[in-house]
């Protein structure tokens, strides 16, 4: 009996010593994949899947097509193909660089139509002329040989009057060289006047009505983008009117020669203008790095006596930093103009440069501040957020002074706003500008063409 109980345990404790030593085997056994399980699919298996797949992205490529777009969208195509603006043709972004006195405003080009050499203007010949239309004709290479003719024609809705008329060898070809005709005649019938001096009052506001018609040659030498000078020479025309706004007393019968040097008599010029600038904005019509730096000399003589004879000097320097990306910059302005009289002349109160408007000083009105001598300095944040859409703040400050020994930045006027600019990839062509002055209030603009 004992001898069986020795025989049994002896069999139990082989057979758990044998299940002890055969489980390790089994469980490795049970941790393998058979054969039959897509985990343990051979290398080759694996290979031939990833040549399944892109077989079938290969058939797949075949068979796409281009997505044909609806008509909205071959609408919106359409439209942003023609909001880029048409090139203009010779030095005229030269002629904006160097800031010609003599240089008459220009309408925008909004859509990019023609018909054969006609092609329609739109945008504004001045912020207070109200919407204006007008038309272009361009015809290089005239009647076959090397001459330019240009020629146009503005009417605002508020009776504002552009005209101008050139010819000569208005593009540049084989030669830098361009030399040309420039005949202008413009018509403003509700000019404001408030003063002058940094001392003007709002309340004084008055407006008259001023022409100015210009017969000018221009020769001027560009040899690349980046570099070009000009000279101008003519025959300057001017005349005061009392003012077509029914709002406003006439700057007659507020103001005396005395207070607005040329309102008595509206002397002719014979002007002499000399520019030149360096351009190295990484795209001139919409820049998002670089910068522009221009300097400009003028001479008006007095072609009646000797009353209003002077020099000008002008210096223009912007400057364009972006922020960690290109849709995101910081736009620099700074801008000065001096006027030097002979002796006892006189600026003529219409001629002087002025703060205030769409351009400098937006938080105050057009022509707000008038003198002999300038200062602007401005900064704007600049963010696209599309292509075609640009949101900004701005910051500027100024001042006019007639007294070299006022030039310093005590004193100045401020504004701030924001705006937004609707854009093509080569420039702005219409922005929408709210502007806070320091003293006066807030004001709006609607303008076709860029801030700075």
């Amino acid at each position: 009996m004992i001898m069986k109980r020795l025989t049994m345990m002896k069999i139990f404790h082989s057979l758990l010593l044998f299940t002890l030593l055969s489980l390790p085997g089994r469980l490795l056994a049970v941790s393998q994949p058979t054969s039959d399980s897509p985990a343990r699919a051979s290398h080759e298996e694996c290979t031939a899947r990833r040549d399944c797949w892109r077989h079938r992205r290969l058939e797949k490529l075949l068979r796409i097509q281009p997505q044909e777009p609806r008509k909205l969208e071959k609408g919106l195509l359409w439209l942003e193909k023609q909001l880029s603006d048409l090139p203009e043709p010779g030095p005229e972004p030269l002629l904006q660089k160097v800031a010609f006195d003599a240089e008459l405003p220009r309408l925008s080009n909004v859509l990019n139509l023609h018909y054969k050499r006609l092609y329609p203007r739109f945008g504004s010949i001045h912020p207070d002329s109200g919407l204006a239309g007008g038309i272009r004709y361009w015809n290089p290479n005239f009647n076959g040989s090397f001459l330019d003719v240009q020629s146009s024609a503005a009417l605002s809705a508020g009776g504002y009057q552009l005209y101008r008329f050139q010819f000569g060898e208005i593009i540049r070809r084989e030669q830098d060289f361009f030399l040309y005709a420039d005949l202008g005649y413009r018509y403003f019938p509700e000019e404001d006047f408030f003063g002058v001096g940094p001392e003007s009052k709002e309340a004084d506001r008055t407006d008259f009505v001023f022409e100015q018609a210009s017969y000018d040659a221009v020769l001027g030498y560009q040899p690349n983008r980046w570099f070009g000078a000009a000279v101008r020479a003519g025959y300057l025309q001017m005349n005061t009117d009392l003012g077509k706004d029914d709002r406003f007393p006439a700057t007659q019968e507020l103001f005396d020669d005395s207070s607005a040097s040329g309102l008595d008599r509206q002397p002719d010029f014979f002007r002499l203008n000399s520019g030149i600038f360096l351009d190295y904005r990484d795209v001139p019509g919409n820049p998002h790095r670089g910068g522009i730096l221009s300097f400009s000399f003028s001479r008006f003589d007095d072609r009646g006596g000797r009353d209003f004879e002077f020099n000008r000097f002008t210096f223009d320097a912007r400057h364009y930093i972006p922020l960690g990306s290109i849709q995101r910059v910081f736009a620099l302005r700074f801008f000065t103009s001096f006027d030097d009289p002979d002796g006892e002349s006189r600026v003529p109160f219409f001629l002087q440069k002025t703060l205030g408007g769409n351009e400098m000083l937006r938080g105050f009105r057009r022509f707000r501040f008038r003198d002999t001598k300038l200062l602007y300095v401005g900064g704007e944040y600049r963010w696209e957020a599309a292509p075609a859409l640009e949101f900004a703040i701005f910051y500027e400050a100024g001042k006019v002074f007639s007294d070299f020994s006022d030039l310093d930045f005590t004193g100045l006027r401020k504004s701030f706003g924001g705006g937004v600019r609707f854009k093509t990839p080569n420039g702005v062509f219409m922005r929408i500008d709210i502007g806070h002055g320091d003293v006066e209030g807030t004001r709006a603009w609607f303008t076709f063409g860029p801030s700075f």
